[in-house]
């Protein structure tokens, strides 16, 4: 078990150091899924969870492609020129459309919020302000109104606020009334995060994207952002603590300690699920999990068609889990390279135009997360 922890970890070792080498950045993209991807499968090795099983050879094959597949695509781009270890080659002040846009963005999805905040009469419940006594705090958070789904698409926008209003904090010259603004929606995004929705993976949006964010403009050094990433890491599990009851099987487990156990079950489950559904086949559904989004705003989503293969309490499934469902082995390859060249891509436009990095702070959790879900799409 340890060799198998130590060799996985290793390899994404190994390709991070690669992958700052070229860049001389801690944050790049695929530097980040490649190490927390082999962490979390190294740590599946380890046989850590209640309820684990071995994985299928074929499952562990897959698994072990990915940071491979991602340096062969990414690899391209970063023998280019610009690669030179200088994040950003322009100083932005972000321009009065950027502000009109973001101000209108936010204003509206606030609007469509409060709406239906109001019509669930969510103020007036026992449940407003985390007042629940119960197994999960989540079960009795906000629940959207039956209103437009074109809507609510737009309502779930809300938290990407907070990261247009950081952005705009780092990269424009300060006055009081636009640091009002953007200090208050920074504000209430968190507060929606985590006392309205009761939500930690739509909280780390807002840390992960502000991270980025601030390591391009300020480029921290290596112990500073280790250090934001593990107090990150922490509040992760905290925050446990205050949503789920202590009797929950999160947080089962080979450690003495419920809230590390906690965190365990998020790295490594999804391996599991995914191996459950690798094992029964693909349904190849031609992106229907995967654009499950867009069915949802045109009103033609059918979760009848779906295996949605779960381990006790967890339903993460790693961010393969769509692919495989929809196309197979080969389209989850083929998709697996498609978003690598895309991060590199991106990436590349970022080192001359500081647009980017908000583009890119914004799928921040989506390459930190994926041994837990799909946040590309």
């Amino acid at each position: 078990f340890m060799i198998a922890f130590l060799t996985t970890v290793l390899i994404g070792l190994i390709f991070y150091a690669c992958y700052y080498k070229m860049t001389g950045d801690l944050l790049y993209p695929a530097a980040v899924i490649t190490l927390t991807w082999c962490f979390a499968l190294g740590l599946y090795h380890l046989d850590l969870g209640q309820y684990q099983s071995s994985l299928s050879l074929s499952t562990e094959l897959l698994c072990l492609s990915v940071p491979f597949i991602f340096f062969i695509f990414s690899y391209p781009e970063l023998r280019s020129s610009k690669y030179t270890g200088n994040l950003s080659a322009d100083t932005l002040i972000v321009s009065r459309s950027f502000k009109q846009i973001t101000r209108f963005l936010f204003w509206t999805s606030f609007l469509i919020i409060g709406y239906s905040l109001f019509v669930t009469n969510y103020f007036s419940s026992s449940n407003f302000l985390l007042n629940f006594q119960g197994y999960d705090a989540k079960a009795a958070s906000f629940k959207p109104a039956e209103i437009s789904r074109l809507l609510n698409f737009i309502a779930n926008y809300f938290p990407f606020c907070a990261l247009n209003s950081f952005f705009e904090l780092m990269h424009t010259q300060k006055k009081n009334q636009a640091v009002a603004y953007n200090v208050f929606v920074i504000a209430v995004c968190i507060f929606y995060c985590w006392f309205i929705v009761v939500s930690r993976g739509t909280l780390i949006i807002i840390l992960l994207g502000a991270l980025y964010i601030w390591y391009r403009k300020e480029r921290p050094p290596l112990r500073l952002v280790l250090c934001i990433l593990l107090a990150i890491l922490i509040l992760f599990a905290v925050l446990m603590v205050f949503r789920v009851s202590s009797v929950s099987d999160v947080y089962s487990g080979s450690t003495t300690s419920g809230v590390l156990n906690s965190l365990i079950n998020y790295f490594i489950y999804g391996f599991q699920n995914l191996d459950t559904l690798i094992n029964n086949g693909s349904p190849l559904t031609l992106g229907a999990f995967t654009f499950s989004t867009i069915s949802k705003v045109l009103g033609i989503y059918d979760p009848s068609i779906f295996e949605l293969y779960q381990t006790n309490l967890f339903n993460n499934r790693t961010f393969l889990y769509g692919y495989f469902h929809d196309f197979g082995l080969p389209g989850t390859l083929v998709i697996i390279g498609l978003i690598a060249l895309l991060l590199a891509w991106c990436y590349k436009k970022a080192l001359s135009d500081s647009y980017w990095i908000l583009f890119l702070a914004v799928l921040q959790k989506a390459i930190f997360v994926t041994f837990f879900e799909n946040n590309f799409f």
